[in-house]
């Protein structure tokens, strides 16, 4: 559902949104480097594969390593 809420967003913008609602903060700027060189990485693998869509696959790949994070699960 996260990746569907950034997926026709540029990518700095769909990093942006995804920590924003995530997280209710911007990314870093170390955070939206490693970001957006994991979304272009995660996208370059899909499409060696043969996987059609391979931006939203790698959307739903940096999402969901967003809601695994510490930051979203517990309160402080």
């Amino acid at each position: 559902g996260l990746a569907g809420r950034v997926a026709g967003l540029e990518t700095n913008a769909a990093i942006a949104r995804a920590y924003a609602l995530a997280y209710s903060r911007p990314p870093t700027a170390d955070e939206a480097r490693l970001a957006a060189d994991f979304l272009t990485r995660q996208a370059a693998s899909y499409e060696r594969d043969g996987k059609s869509d391979s931006r939203r696959h790698a959307l739903v790949d940096l999402c969901q390593a967003l809601l695994s994070m510490s930051e979203f699960i517990y309160i402080n």
